[in-house]
């Protein structure tokens, strides 16, 4: 297996963004709340935008899962803008060759530390999951918000076909104790 490299994306990834967004929206579009349709539209200076937002400063950052040079993963955070403390981690993915081997947890390590250094003390992730059968779909999260995750996504499972919002929220200058509200709609 070849080694994965996490780094935050530059100006120049607009390309890599948009390929590996565009999968994970063609391999997991019930985990995302767009379409790989509408993203597919997008002119290049929307993916030259989030490459640019993602690159720099301490309000959001990008960061890339990359194997022989191919995007196998991703991940954002963006500060929230109300309560500067606060991240949401949003737009996570792993492509499915790459699951289960730690990059999704690797991942969220790497956000997490950059949102510590950004003066970041709570994250919050929200997820939508159609399909809380899905085994990629919790398992990522496990060292970030079980059992409470675990047990929001198993009460889902009674109303299957329903989406679940599962909101994990924990705090990163200690170990987390995550608060998960879950809402069927």
């Amino acid at each position: 297996m070849s080694e994965t490299v996490i780094r935050r994306v530059i100006p120049s990834d607009r390309a890599v963004l948009r390929r590996v967004r565009l999968r994970a929206l063609l391999t997991d579009p019930a985990s995302f709340g767009s379409t790989y349709k509408r993203e597919a539209a997008f002119p290049d200076q929307v993916w030259t935008g989030r490459a640019a937002r993602g690159s720099a400063g301490d309000g959001m950052a990008t960061l890339l899962a990359l194997r022989d040079g191919e995007p196998v993963g991703i991940v954002t955070a963006v500060r929230d803008e109300a309560q500067s403390h606060l991240f949401h981690v949003a737009g996570m993915w792993i492509a499915p060759g790459a699951r289960r081997e730690g990059v999704g947890r690797t991942l969220l390590s790497e956000i997490e530390a950059w949102i510590a250094s950004c003066g970041g003390s709570s994250v919050r992730l929200n997820l939508t999951v159609w399909d809380c059968g899905a085994p990629s779909v919790p398992m990522v999260y496990v060292p970030c918000s079980a059992p409470a995750l675990f047990g929001a996504a198993n009460d889902a499972r009674q109303n299957p076909g329903a989406p679940a919002a599962i909101t994990s929220k924990s705090n990163v200058a200690r170990s987390p104790t995550p608060l998960v509200e879950l809402e069927t709609k």
